[in-house]
C-alpha cells in the first residue's frame, strides 16, 4: 500500500489560496486581533511614505549598483516596529516571535521566513527614525489631522498631567554624578568609547509617594472627551510637571477659552497667570498643607475636577497595562524622546479603534429578515 504525506511549502495544495483566506477571515473574527489586522484604517502608513523614505534616505548612502540583496521597505519596518510597540515586547522577542507567530506575519503581511526582519535590522531602522525625529513628526501631523476631521471637538477640554519612564540605573562615581548634574557629562569616559555609549548623562532621579525613579517624564495633553493624546513634551525625571504646561499646548489650545484640568502638582499663581495668558481656564485640584486643611468648598471643588482629570489616568493605565510600556531599554534623551512619542502615536491608533467600535455599536442596526 502506497502511503502518502501532506505535501511540503515547495508544493503547495490545490486549495492553498482558498485555505489561506479561511485562516485570515479566522483571525478577523477575534475581536482582539481586529486592532493589529487593521491598522491601516486609522493609520495610513503609505501616506506618510514619504516622510519615512526620507528619514532612512538621508542616513543611508544609495547603493552604486543593483548587486546584492535589497534594503527592506522603510513603511514595512516602521509598521513592523509600530507592531512592537503595541505589544510591548523587546526587539529581541519581537523578532524571534515573528518567526513563529502566524498573526504577526498576516499583520505585516510575512509569507516567507526570510522576510522576517533580524533584530539588527530592527534596531538599525529605529535608530534612523529617531535620529531623524520621525514620530515626532508623525505625532503632530496626525494630532492636527484628528483636529482637522472633527474627531478631536473643538471645545472641549483639555488635560495635563505626566508618568514616569524607568530606564537601566547607571553606576557612577560620586565625581560622575557631580558632573553629569552639572551639566559636563559629555566629558566623561572618552578614552573609553565602548563605555561611554552605555552611560546615560541625560536620565535623573526623582521621588514620588516613596518610590524612587531614574530615568524621564513623559508630559501629556489629552482630550477630555474622546482621551486621545494632543500633545506631548519629553523631559527628565527631575523636572516638576508645573514647569511643562506652555510646551504642552498647541495651536488648538492656546487663545481657544477651552478648560484646562489638572491635578495639585501644577498649583500655583505663577501657572494660573500662564494659563490665563494661554487664552485658556484653569481648573486645578487644590492641596492641602500642614496647619492649612482644604476647606469644605475646596474638597467639592476637587471632587467636581477629579470626574474629569481622572480620565488622563485611564491613557496612563492602558500606556502601562496594555502596552507595557512604563520603562524604556534604551540610553539618552532622543531615543527617549523617540520612544515616547512612538507610544504615544500607537495609543492613538488604538484610541481611534475603541471610537470607531463605539460609533458603530450605536448605530442602529437592521432588522433581522424573516
Amino acid at each position: 500500500m502506497e502511503i502518502f504525506y501532506r505535501k511540503s511549502n515547495a508544493q503547495p495544495s490545490l486549495f492553498f489560496d482558498q485555505r489561506t483566506d479561511g485562516f485570515l477571515r479566522r483571525l478577523r473574527s477575534k475581536k482582539d486581533l481586529e486592532e493589529y489586522l487593521g491598522i491601516d484604517e486609522v493609520f495610513d502608513f503609505e501616506s506618510f511614505r514619504p516622510q519615512i523614505e526620507a528619514a532612512v534616505a538621508m542616513q543611508v548612502k544609495p547603493k552604486k549598483s543593483k548587486r546584492g540583496r535589497p534594503s527592506f521597505d522603510p513603511v514595512f519596518m516602521a509598521k513592523a516596529l509600530w507592531l512592537m510597540h503595541r505589544l510591548g515586547q523587546p526587539m529581541t522577542k519581537f523578532s524571534d516571535n515573528l518567526l513563529k507567530d502566524a498573526v504577526l506575519q498576516s499583520v505585516l503581511d510575512i509569507t516567507f521566513p526570510d522576510e522576517v526582519p533580524s533584530y539588527q535590522t530592527l534596531w538599525q531602522y529605529n535608530e534612523y527614525f529617531a535620529k531623524s525625529d520621525l514620530f515626532q513628526t508623525l505625532f503632530d501631523q496626525q494630532v492636527e489631522l484628528l483636529h482637522e476631521l472633527g474627531v478631536v471637538p473643538r471645545k472641549s477640554a483639555r488635560i495635563v498631567d505626566s508618568t514616569f519612564y524607568d530606564v537601566p540605573k547607571q553606576r557612577n562615581t560620586r565625581t560622575e554624578n557631580a558632573l553629569i548634574k552639572a551639566g559636563k557629562g559629555q566629558t566623561l569616559w572618552n578614552d573609553n568609547p565602548h563605555k561611554q555609549c552605555h552611560k546615560d548623562i541625560d536620565a535623573r532621579w526623582a521621588k514620588k509617594h516613596d518610590v524612587t525613579h531614574y530615568g524621564y517624564k513623559g508630559h501629556v495633553n489629552a482630550d477630555s472627551a474622546t482621551k486621545l493624546i494632543v500633545g506631548c513634551n519629553v523631559t527628565s525625571a527631575s523636572v516638576h510637571d508645573s514647569q511643562v504646561i506652555i510646551p504642552l499646548l498647541s495651536g488648538y489650545d492656546i487663545g481657544s477659552g477651552r478648560i484646562l484640568f489638572a491635578d495639585a502638582g501644577y498649583v500655583g499663581a505663577k501657572q494660573s497667570a500662564q494659563i490665563f495668558a494661554a487664552g485658556m481656564i484653569p481648573m486645578i485640584c487644590q492641596k492641602a498643607f500642614v496647619g492649612r486643611p482644604l476647606t469644605a468648598e475646596q474638597e467639592e471643588d476637587n471632587h467636581r475636577f477629579s470626574k474629569i482629570r481622572s480620565r488622563i489616568e485611564h491613557i496612563f493605565g492602558f500606556l502601562e497595562g496594555s502596552m507595557g510600556h512604563m520603562k524604556l531599554r534604551c540610553i539618552g534623551l532622543r531615543r527617549a524622546t523617540h520612544e515616547i512619542f512612538f507610544d504615544m502615536l500607537v495609543y492613538n491608533c488604538a484610541r481611534l479603534r475603541q471610537l470607531i467600535r463605539a460609533s458603530q455599536a450605536k448605530l442602529p442596526q437592521p432588522a433581522a429578515a424573516n
